[in-house]
C-alpha cells in the first residue's frame, strides 16, 4: 500500500500487486473445503515442489488426510465441524493482520483530512526546513504500535494451543492400560485425541509464522522511517527515541527467532512421540511411548518463554509528531496551494 498526489493535487490510496498479496490470495483458494484436496493434488504432480512442501509445512502430521476426499471426511468427523472448519479458516486467512497494519498506516494519512497540510509537510521536508517528515513518522510508529499488541496476542494464542495439547495428551495417557486398540471406539478416541493435536500444532505454527512477519516489519518500519523521513540532525528526543526504538527492535527480532527455533524443534519432538503412538495404535510395538517423552516435551513449552515486543517509545514518538502537525496546520496559507 502506498499514497500520492493526483494532478488536482487530492490525496489517494494504492493497493500494489505484489508476491505477497497473490500468497494471501492463493491461500484463501486453497483452504477452502471444496478446493483443498484438489489444489494439493495440483501442488503435490507441480515440477516445482515448493507449494507442496510449504503446505505440508503448515499442515504437519494432518497432511495425509487431503490425499483424498474420503480421507478429508475422515478428518473433519475426528476434529468436529467447529475445529475442523477453524483451521481452514485460520490458514485461509493467515497474514490478514498485515493488511491491517498497512490500512493503520495508511489511514492515518487519510486521517489527516486535509491535502494540503499532507502537501505542506512533505514540501517542507524536501526543502530542509522541517527535521522530520512528521505525517511519515506518526504513521509509521501507528503501524509498529499495531503489531506490538498482535505479537503478545498471537503467544497468548501460542500458549492457549499448548494447553489444549496438553489436555488431548492426557487423553491418550488414558488409552495407555489398553493392552490394544480392540474396541471401534477406543480406535477412534485415538483418532479423534490424535487429529486435534495436529490442528493444534498447525495453530502454533501459523501464529509463530504470523509473529515472525509482524516482527519483521516493525524492524523494516522503524529501519525505514530513520532513513527516509528523519534528517541527520533531528530534535534530541526525537532522535533518542528512535535510536532506543531500534535498538530494542533488534534485540527482539533476534529473540524472536530463537524463540520460534526451539519452538518448532520441540514441536518436532512432539510429532515423533505420536508416531510411537501411531506404532503402538497399530501393534507395531508392544507398549506406547513412556509418559516421559510428553512430559519433556511439556516442560521444553514452558522453557520457551515468548519475548516481549518493544516499542514503549512509540507513544511518545506519536504525541510529538501530533504536536508538529499541528503548528504546520496552523501556519498553513488561506485559499491557495502551498507554495
Amino acid at each position: 500500500m502506498t499514497h500520492g498526489f493526483s494532478p488536482d493535487g487530492r490525496l489517494f490510496m494504492e493497493v500494489h500487486e505484489s508476491a505477497y498479496l497473490s500468497l494471501c490470495v492463493e491461500n484463501r483458494k486453497t483452504f477452502a473445503d471444496g478446493s483443498i484436496v484438489g489444489e494439493y493434488g495440483r501442488m503435490a504432480g507441480a515440477t516445482d515442489g515448493r507449494e507442496a512442501a510449504s503446505f505440508q509445512e503448515k499442515m504437519g502430521k494432518l497432511e495425509r488426510y487431503f490425499h483424498d476426499e474420503a480421507a478429508k471426511a475422515s478428518l473433519r468427523r475426528a476434529l468436529g465441524d467447529g475445529l475442523y472448519l477453524r483451521l481452514l479458516r485460520e490458514l485461509r486467512e493467515e497474514d490478514y493482520h498485515m493488511f491491517a497494519g498497512g490500512l493503520m498506516h495508511e489511514g492515518m494519512h487519510a486521517g489527516m483530512d486535509n491535502d494540503l497540510l499532507v502537501a505542506g509537510i512533505q514540501a517542507e521536508f524536501r526543502a530542509g526546513r522541517l527535521p522530520v517528515q512528521w505525517d511519515e513518522l506518526r504513521a509509521y510508529m501507528a503501524e509498529v504500535g499495531y503489531h506490538r499488541p498482535y505479537c503478545r496476542w498471537a503467544a497468548g494464542d501460542i500458549a492457549a494451543g499448548w494447553r489444549q495439547v496438553e489436555d488431548l495428551l492426557k487423553e491418550l495417557e488414558a488409552l495407555r492400560k489398553k493392552p490394544k486398540l480392540f474396541r471401534e471406539a477406543d480406535k477412534a478416541r485415538f483418532e479423534r485425541a490424535k487429529a486435534k493435536i495436529g490442528a493444534h500444532l498447525a495453530f502454533i505454527r501459523l501464529r509463530m509464522r504470523e509473529i515472525w512477519q509482524s516482527t519483521q516489519r516493525m524492524q523494516g518500519l522503524t529501519t525505514s522511517v530513520r532513513k527516509d523521513y528523519v534528517r541527520p540532525d533531528p530534535p534530541a528526543d526525537v532522535d533518542g527515541l528512535i535510536t532506543k526504538l531500534a535498538s530494542d527492535t533488534a534485540g527482539f527480532v533476534d529473540d524472536v527467532g530463537e524463540a520460534i527455533q526451539r519452538t518448532e524443534l520441540t514441536l518436532r519432538a512432539l510429532e515423533e512421540t505420536l508416531e510411537l503412538w501411531d506404532e503402538w495404535a497399530a501393534g507395531r510395538r508392544p507398549f506406547p511411548p513412556p509418559v516421559t517423552d510428553s512430559n519433556d516435551v511439556l516442560k521444553r513449552v514452558g522453557d520457551t518463554p515468548w519475548p516481549t515486543p518493544p516499542g514503549d517509545e512509540v507513544g511518545a514518538l506519536m504525541k510529538r509528531a501530533g504536536e508538529e502537525i499541528a503548528k504546520v496546520r496552523a501556519s498553513l496559507p488561506s485559499g491557495r496551494s502551498w507554495p
